[in-house]
Protein backbone atom coordinates (compact mmCIF):
# COMPACT_ATOMS: atom_id res chain seq x y z
CA UNK A 1 0.00 0.00 0.00
CA UNK A 2 1.18 3.47 -0.76
CA UNK A 3 0.02 6.58 1.05
CA UNK A 4 1.50 10.35 0.15
CA UNK A 5 1.55 13.44 1.10
CA UNK A 6 2.69 12.58 4.28
CA UNK A 7 4.58 15.43 6.53
CA UNK A 8 7.56 13.73 8.74
CA UNK A 9 5.96 12.91 12.01
CA UNK A 10 5.71 9.23 13.97
CA UNK A 11 2.09 7.71 12.90
CA UNK A 12 0.15 4.81 14.54
CA UNK A 13 -0.78 2.47 12.37
CA UNK A 14 -3.44 -0.70 11.93
CA UNK A 15 -3.14 -3.45 9.49
CA UNK A 16 -5.88 -5.36 8.71
CA UNK A 17 -7.23 -7.42 5.43
CA UNK A 18 -11.09 -7.03 5.32
CA UNK A 19 -13.33 -10.03 3.62
CA UNK A 20 -15.15 -8.36 0.30
CA UNK A 21 -18.22 -9.77 1.00
CA UNK A 22 -19.08 -9.14 4.43
CA UNK A 23 -16.31 -6.61 6.13
CA UNK A 24 -15.01 -9.25 8.27
CA UNK A 25 -11.37 -9.02 9.47
CA UNK A 26 -10.03 -11.90 7.81
CA UNK A 27 -5.83 -10.57 8.39
CA UNK A 28 -4.42 -8.85 11.41
CA UNK A 29 -1.27 -7.74 12.39
CA UNK A 30 0.72 -10.08 14.46
CA UNK A 31 1.23 -8.89 17.80
CA UNK A 32 4.07 -11.65 19.17
CA UNK A 33 8.04 -11.34 19.90
CA UNK A 34 9.15 -13.30 16.57
CA UNK A 35 7.21 -10.43 14.28
CA UNK A 36 8.72 -8.22 16.71
CA UNK A 37 11.85 -8.37 14.84
CA UNK A 38 9.93 -7.55 11.03
CA UNK A 39 8.09 -4.83 12.45
CA UNK A 40 9.48 -3.51 16.03
CA UNK A 41 7.51 -3.33 19.19
CA UNK A 42 3.73 -2.35 19.08
CA UNK A 43 2.22 0.20 21.48
CA UNK A 44 0.06 -0.50 24.12
CA UNK A 45 -3.29 -0.05 22.12
CA UNK A 46 -1.76 -2.60 19.44
CA UNK A 47 -1.08 -0.47 16.99
CA UNK A 48 2.43 -0.67 15.02
CA UNK A 49 4.42 2.53 15.20
CA UNK A 50 5.98 4.28 11.89
CA UNK A 51 8.44 7.17 11.66
CA UNK A 52 8.28 9.11 8.38
CA UNK A 53 11.67 10.66 7.92
CA UNK A 54 12.33 10.35 4.05
CA UNK A 55 10.76 10.86 0.80
CA UNK A 56 10.44 7.31 0.64
CA UNK A 57 9.23 5.26 3.95
CA UNK A 58 8.70 1.34 3.60
CA UNK A 59 7.40 -0.40 6.53
CA UNK A 60 6.85 -4.70 6.64
CA UNK A 61 4.17 -5.90 8.73
CA UNK A 62 3.51 -9.25 9.38
CA UNK A 63 -0.08 -10.03 9.09
CA UNK A 64 -1.59 -13.62 9.78
CA UNK A 65 -5.39 -15.40 9.35
CA UNK A 66 -7.07 -14.64 12.30
CA UNK A 67 -10.68 -14.82 13.86
CA UNK A 68 -11.37 -11.57 15.98
CA UNK A 69 -13.38 -11.23 19.12
CA UNK A 70 -14.88 -7.85 20.87
CA UNK A 71 -14.99 -7.43 24.92
CA UNK A 72 -16.09 -4.63 26.38
CA UNK A 73 -15.67 -2.43 29.37
CA UNK A 74 -12.25 -1.52 30.01
CA UNK A 75 -12.79 0.70 32.67
CA UNK A 76 -11.20 0.61 36.07
CA UNK A 77 -14.31 0.18 38.24
CA UNK A 78 -12.37 2.10 41.61
CA UNK A 79 -10.65 5.25 39.48
CA UNK A 80 -13.43 5.34 36.31
CA UNK A 81 -10.70 5.52 33.97
CA UNK A 82 -9.74 3.68 30.91
CA UNK A 83 -7.29 0.44 30.99
CA UNK A 84 -4.75 1.10 28.70
CA UNK A 85 -2.86 -1.33 27.72
CA UNK A 86 -3.28 -5.84 27.98
CA UNK A 87 -1.20 -8.81 27.85
CA UNK A 88 -2.57 -11.84 25.78
CA UNK A 89 -1.88 -15.81 27.24
CA UNK A 90 -2.30 -18.78 26.68
CA UNK A 91 -3.67 -21.98 28.60
CA UNK A 92 -0.13 -22.18 30.02
CA UNK A 93 0.19 -18.58 31.16
CA UNK A 94 3.08 -17.63 28.36
CA UNK A 95 2.69 -15.81 25.00
CA UNK A 96 0.69 -17.05 22.01
CA UNK A 97 2.42 -18.06 18.34
CA UNK A 98 0.89 -15.79 17.01
CA UNK A 99 -2.08 -13.07 18.29
CA UNK A 100 -2.80 -9.98 17.79
CA UNK A 101 -5.63 -6.93 19.54
CA UNK A 102 -6.90 -3.45 19.17
CA UNK A 103 -7.76 -0.74 22.01
CA UNK A 104 -9.32 2.05 22.67
CA UNK A 105 -7.80 5.04 23.80
CA UNK A 106 -10.22 7.02 25.59
CA UNK A 107 -13.56 6.35 27.73
CA UNK A 108 -15.18 6.69 25.02
CA UNK A 109 -13.74 3.89 22.96
CA UNK A 110 -13.57 1.40 26.11
CA UNK A 111 -13.81 -1.54 24.18
CA UNK A 112 -10.83 -3.86 22.33
CA UNK A 113 -10.62 -6.89 19.96
CA UNK A 114 -8.38 -9.84 20.42
CA UNK A 115 -7.07 -11.41 17.79
CA UNK A 116 -6.39 -15.30 16.98
CA UNK A 117 -5.38 -17.77 14.52
CA UNK A 118 -8.15 -19.77 12.56
CA UNK A 119 -6.50 -22.46 12.08
CA UNK A 120 -6.24 -22.99 15.83
CA UNK A 121 -7.29 -26.52 18.01
CA UNK A 122 -8.83 -26.35 20.88
CA UNK A 123 -6.18 -26.22 22.89
CA UNK A 124 -5.00 -23.09 21.53
CA UNK A 125 -7.03 -20.77 23.87
CA UNK A 126 -6.36 -17.37 24.89
CA UNK A 127 -6.31 -15.42 28.55
CA UNK A 128 -6.49 -11.43 28.40
CA UNK A 129 -4.82 -9.16 31.43
CA UNK A 130 -6.16 -5.73 31.48
CA UNK A 131 -4.80 -2.73 33.27
CA UNK A 132 -2.19 -4.38 35.41
CA UNK A 133 -4.36 -7.33 36.33
CA UNK A 134 -7.17 -4.81 37.06
CA UNK A 135 -8.95 -6.92 34.45
CA UNK A 136 -8.93 -10.49 34.37
CA UNK A 137 -10.20 -12.65 31.45
CA UNK A 138 -9.18 -16.34 31.89
CA UNK A 139 -12.28 -18.69 31.73
CA UNK A 140 -11.79 -19.93 35.49
CA UNK A 141 -13.34 -23.73 36.03
CA UNK A 142 -14.62 -23.83 39.40
CA UNK A 143 -13.18 -26.41 41.79
CA UNK A 144 -10.88 -27.79 39.16
CA UNK A 145 -8.63 -25.15 37.58
CA UNK A 146 -9.26 -21.55 39.22
CA UNK A 147 -5.93 -20.57 37.05
CA UNK A 148 -8.47 -20.71 34.02
CA UNK A 149 -8.21 -22.55 30.37
CA UNK A 150 -8.59 -20.21 28.41
CA UNK A 151 -10.76 -19.07 25.42
CA UNK A 152 -11.03 -20.84 22.12
CA UNK A 153 -11.96 -18.10 19.56
CA UNK A 154 -13.69 -20.33 17.23
CA UNK A 155 -16.18 -21.07 19.77
CA UNK A 156 -16.13 -19.22 22.75
CA UNK A 157 -16.96 -15.14 22.94
CA UNK A 158 -15.72 -12.78 25.65
CA UNK A 159 -18.90 -11.19 26.33
CA UNK A 160 -20.67 -10.57 29.09
CA UNK A 161 -17.10 -8.92 29.53
CA UNK A 162 -17.23 -7.39 32.61
CA UNK A 163 -19.89 -10.13 34.54
CA UNK A 164 -17.00 -12.71 32.80
CA UNK A 165 -14.29 -11.02 34.41
CA UNK A 166 -15.31 -10.67 37.59
CA UNK A 167 -16.28 -14.45 38.15
CA UNK A 168 -12.66 -15.40 36.97
CA UNK A 169 -11.52 -13.15 38.93
CA UNK A 170 -13.86 -14.14 42.45
CA UNK A 171 -12.49 -17.87 41.32
CA UNK A 172 -8.85 -17.31 41.64
CA UNK A 173 -9.30 -15.55 44.64
CA UNK A 174 -11.20 -17.85 46.04
CA UNK A 175 -8.85 -20.52 45.36
CA UNK A 176 -5.94 -18.37 47.19
CA UNK A 177 -7.86 -17.88 50.26
CA UNK A 178 -8.66 -21.36 50.39
CA UNK A 179 -5.25 -22.20 50.56
CA UNK A 180 -4.60 -19.40 53.11
CA UNK A 181 -7.50 -21.17 55.24
CA UNK A 182 -6.32 -24.37 54.63
CA UNK A 183 -3.23 -23.96 56.22
CA UNK A 184 -4.54 -21.23 59.27
CA UNK A 185 -3.87 -17.62 57.84
CA UNK A 186 -6.60 -15.77 58.36
CA UNK A 187 -7.40 -12.02 57.16
CA UNK A 188 -10.81 -11.17 58.00
CA UNK A 189 -10.72 -7.68 55.73
CA UNK A 190 -10.01 -10.03 52.59
CA UNK A 191 -12.70 -12.39 53.34
CA UNK A 192 -15.55 -9.89 53.74
CA UNK A 193 -14.76 -7.98 50.70
CA UNK A 194 -14.56 -11.70 48.89
CA UNK A 195 -17.92 -12.64 49.93
CA UNK A 196 -19.67 -8.95 49.27
CA UNK A 197 -18.47 -9.68 46.29
CA UNK A 198 -20.24 -12.91 45.61
CA UNK A 199 -23.14 -11.29 46.96
CA UNK A 200 -22.87 -8.28 44.51
CA UNK A 201 -22.43 -10.83 41.49
CA UNK A 202 -25.64 -12.08 42.81
CA UNK A 203 -27.33 -8.95 42.30
CA UNK A 204 -26.10 -8.76 39.35
CA UNK A 205 -26.91 -11.72 37.98
CA UNK A 206 -30.85 -10.91 38.79
CA UNK A 207 -30.52 -8.02 37.31
CA UNK A 208 -29.75 -9.05 33.95
CA UNK A 209 -32.56 -11.36 34.23
CA UNK A 210 -35.17 -8.74 35.12
CA UNK A 211 -33.42 -6.73 31.97
CA UNK A 212 -32.28 -3.97 34.06
CA UNK A 213 -29.32 -2.66 32.68
CA UNK A 214 -28.45 0.60 34.58
CA UNK A 215 -28.39 -1.73 38.00
CA UNK A 216 -26.51 -4.32 36.16
CA UNK A 217 -23.75 -2.66 35.34
CA UNK A 218 -23.63 -0.30 38.53
CA UNK A 219 -23.56 -4.17 40.23
CA UNK A 220 -20.65 -5.41 37.90
CA UNK A 221 -18.75 -2.12 38.98
CA UNK A 222 -18.73 -2.62 42.56
CA UNK A 223 -17.75 -5.97 42.13
CA UNK A 224 -15.06 -5.48 40.38
CA UNK A 225 -14.25 -2.30 42.53
CA UNK A 226 -14.39 -4.81 45.65
CA UNK A 227 -12.67 -7.69 44.14
CA UNK A 228 -9.68 -5.61 42.53
CA UNK A 229 -8.82 -5.04 46.45
CA UNK A 230 -8.55 -8.56 47.05
CA UNK A 231 -6.54 -9.74 44.55
CA UNK A 232 -3.57 -7.94 45.23
CA UNK A 233 -3.67 -8.54 49.05
CA UNK A 234 -4.11 -12.24 48.38
CA UNK A 235 -1.06 -12.54 46.27
CA UNK A 236 1.29 -10.34 48.50
CA UNK A 237 0.48 -12.78 51.11
CA UNK A 238 1.11 -15.67 49.18
CA UNK A 239 3.97 -14.13 48.05
CA UNK A 240 5.36 -12.96 51.75
CA UNK A 241 4.88 -16.98 53.39
CA UNK A 242 7.13 -17.93 50.32
CA UNK A 243 9.56 -15.10 50.94
CA UNK A 244 9.52 -15.92 54.67
CA UNK A 245 10.50 -19.68 54.00
CA UNK A 246 13.29 -18.43 51.77
CA UNK A 247 14.75 -16.50 54.28
CA UNK A 248 14.09 -19.50 57.37
CA UNK A 249 16.39 -21.75 55.08
CA UNK A 250 19.07 -18.67 54.73
CA UNK A 251 19.19 -18.85 58.40
CA UNK A 252 19.44 -22.91 58.21
CA UNK A 253 22.73 -22.77 57.01
CA UNK A 254 24.58 -21.38 60.20
CA UNK A 255 22.54 -23.39 62.27
CA UNK A 256 23.35 -26.73 60.60
CA UNK A 257 27.57 -25.35 60.73
CA UNK A 258 26.94 -25.00 64.65
CA UNK A 259 24.80 -28.07 64.93
CA UNK A 260 27.53 -30.35 63.00
CA UNK A 261 30.03 -28.68 65.41
CA UNK A 262 27.85 -29.23 68.62
CA UNK A 263 26.52 -32.97 67.93
CA UNK A 264 29.35 -34.18 65.67
CA UNK A 265 32.68 -32.12 66.15
CA UNK A 266 34.15 -34.66 63.40
CA UNK A 267 38.04 -33.92 62.41
CA UNK A 268 37.78 -34.83 58.62
CA UNK A 269 36.57 -32.00 56.41
CA UNK A 270 34.67 -35.11 54.41
CA UNK A 271 33.06 -35.85 57.69
CA UNK A 272 32.01 -32.21 58.59
CA UNK A 273 30.83 -32.31 55.16
CA UNK A 274 28.84 -34.71 55.37
CA UNK A 275 27.18 -33.89 58.90
CA UNK A 276 26.46 -30.53 57.43
CA UNK A 277 24.48 -31.93 54.90
CA UNK A 278 22.74 -34.41 56.49
CA UNK A 279 21.58 -31.76 58.91
CA UNK A 280 20.78 -29.87 56.56
CA UNK A 281 18.41 -32.37 54.66
CA UNK A 282 16.67 -33.15 57.91
CA UNK A 283 15.33 -29.45 59.09
CA UNK A 284 14.38 -29.41 55.00
CA UNK A 285 12.64 -32.64 55.21
CA UNK A 286 10.72 -31.68 58.55
CA UNK A 287 9.99 -27.88 57.52
CA UNK A 288 8.71 -28.75 54.26
CA UNK A 289 5.95 -31.09 56.59
CA UNK A 290 4.71 -28.26 58.42
CA UNK A 291 5.45 -25.22 56.78
CA UNK A 292 2.53 -23.74 54.29
CA UNK A 293 4.83 -22.64 51.58
CA UNK A 294 5.58 -25.55 50.41
CA UNK A 295 1.86 -26.38 49.65
CA UNK A 296 1.70 -22.61 48.01
CA UNK A 297 5.13 -23.58 45.71
CA UNK A 298 6.62 -26.82 44.67
CA UNK A 299 9.26 -28.07 47.37
CA UNK A 300 11.94 -28.48 44.78
CA UNK A 301 11.18 -24.20 43.18
CA UNK A 302 11.80 -23.39 47.14
CA UNK A 303 14.78 -25.26 47.06
CA UNK A 304 16.22 -24.17 43.01
CA UNK A 305 15.51 -20.38 44.65
CA UNK A 306 17.09 -20.55 47.63
CA UNK A 307 20.34 -22.76 46.00
CA UNK A 308 20.42 -19.95 43.15
CA UNK A 309 20.78 -17.22 45.94
CA UNK A 310 23.15 -18.99 48.20
CA UNK A 311 25.50 -19.77 45.22
CA UNK A 312 24.63 -15.88 44.07
CA UNK A 313 26.23 -14.69 47.70
CA UNK A 314 28.97 -17.41 47.70
CA UNK A 315 30.22 -16.03 44.10
CA UNK A 316 29.79 -12.25 44.95
CA UNK A 317 31.76 -12.53 48.57
CA UNK A 318 34.29 -14.43 46.73
CA UNK A 319 34.67 -11.93 43.57
CA UNK A 320 35.03 -9.34 46.30
CA UNK A 321 37.18 -10.56 48.70
CA UNK A 322 39.54 -11.52 45.82
CA UNK A 323 39.38 -7.89 44.56
CA UNK A 324 39.52 -6.63 47.75
CA UNK A 325 42.72 -8.54 48.46
CA UNK A 326 44.38 -7.86 45.30
CA UNK A 327 43.52 -3.83 45.61
CA UNK A 328 45.50 -4.29 49.33
CA UNK A 329 48.44 -6.00 48.09
CA UNK A 330 49.04 -3.31 45.30
CA UNK A 331 48.70 -0.67 47.62
CA UNK A 332 50.18 -1.45 51.24
CA UNK A 333 50.65 -5.01 53.64
CA UNK A 334 47.76 -4.21 55.78
CA UNK A 335 45.68 -6.96 54.35
CA UNK A 336 48.10 -9.08 56.51
CA UNK A 337 46.72 -7.88 59.76
CA UNK A 338 43.30 -8.09 58.92
CA UNK A 339 43.80 -11.60 57.58
CA UNK A 340 45.24 -12.34 61.10
CA UNK A 341 42.57 -10.55 63.00
CA UNK A 342 39.61 -13.28 60.88
CA UNK A 343 41.51 -16.02 61.96
CA UNK A 344 41.41 -14.97 65.36
CA UNK A 345 37.85 -14.23 65.15
CA UNK A 346 37.36 -17.90 63.47
CA UNK A 347 39.54 -19.06 66.24
CA UNK A 348 37.79 -17.85 69.11
CA UNK A 349 34.53 -18.89 67.61
CA UNK A 350 35.35 -22.29 67.52
CA UNK A 351 36.73 -22.26 70.52
CA UNK A 352 33.33 -21.14 72.08
CA UNK A 353 31.57 -24.32 70.31
CA UNK A 354 34.23 -26.50 72.03
CA UNK A 355 33.08 -25.11 75.43
CA UNK A 356 29.66 -25.08 74.39
CA UNK A 357 30.37 -28.97 74.09
CA UNK A 358 31.92 -29.88 76.99
CA UNK A 359 28.86 -28.16 79.18
CA UNK A 360 26.28 -29.95 77.31
CA UNK A 361 23.47 -29.26 80.13
CA UNK A 362 23.65 -25.89 79.98
CA UNK A 363 24.25 -25.60 76.38
CA UNK A 364 20.98 -27.92 76.11
CA UNK A 365 18.86 -25.78 78.47
CA UNK A 366 20.16 -22.63 76.61
CA UNK A 367 18.84 -23.80 73.27
CA UNK A 368 15.80 -24.76 74.58
CA UNK A 369 14.95 -21.62 75.91
CA UNK A 370 15.33 -19.95 72.81
CA UNK A 371 13.66 -22.46 70.73
CA UNK A 372 10.48 -22.02 73.28
CA UNK A 373 10.95 -18.25 73.13
CA UNK A 374 11.42 -17.41 69.13
CA UNK A 375 7.86 -20.29 69.29
CA UNK A 376 5.94 -18.17 71.74
CA UNK A 377 6.38 -15.20 69.76
CA UNK A 378 5.64 -15.93 66.16
CA UNK A 379 2.80 -18.31 67.66
CA UNK A 380 1.14 -15.54 69.51
CA UNK A 381 2.06 -12.27 67.37
CA UNK A 382 -0.10 -11.20 64.78
CA UNK A 383 0.06 -8.31 62.68
CA UNK A 384 -2.82 -6.99 59.94
CA UNK A 385 -3.34 -4.32 57.74
CA UNK A 386 -6.22 -3.06 56.68
CA UNK A 387 -7.92 0.60 55.52
CA UNK A 388 -10.69 2.18 56.94
CA UNK A 389 -13.26 4.94 57.35
CA UNK A 390 -12.36 7.78 60.46
CA UNK A 391 -15.07 10.31 61.02
CA UNK A 392 -14.36 13.52 63.00
CA UNK A 393 -17.39 15.52 64.48
CA UNK A 394 -17.14 19.25 64.67
CA UNK A 395 -18.70 21.61 67.00
CA UNK A 396 -19.88 24.34 64.59
CA UNK A 397 -22.53 24.19 61.71
CA UNK A 398 -21.60 24.11 57.72
CA UNK A 399 -21.72 27.64 56.25
CA UNK A 400 -23.68 25.35 53.36
CA UNK A 401 -25.59 22.70 52.35
CA UNK A 402 -23.92 19.46 50.46
CA UNK A 403 -20.34 18.28 50.24
CA UNK A 404 -17.14 19.69 49.15
CA UNK A 405 -15.56 17.48 46.69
Amino acid sequence: MLITGLPQAQYRTNVYVLDPHDGAITYAADLSKRAEGFHGKPLPDGSIPITVQWALTEKSVVVFPCLSRPFYGLINPRSLNFLGGITVLNRYDTAPRQYGYALGSSLDEAAGVVFGPQDADPQNRIKILAGRQLLLLNNGIPDSRPNGEGFFLAEERLVPTLLQAAWDMWRLDEDRLQTMRDHAIENQHLQRLHQRTAQVLEAAQEAARQKEWSRYVAHLRVALGLENQVYPEAMATLNDVIKGMVFFLALLIPAAFLGERLLLGAAQITRQLTGFGALLAAVWLAISQVHPAFAIAHPLVILLAFAIMAMAGLVLVLISSRFNSFMKERGDRIHHVEMRRFSVAHAAFMLGISNMRRRKLRTGLTLTTLVLLTFTVLSFASYESRARFISLSLEHEGEYEGILV
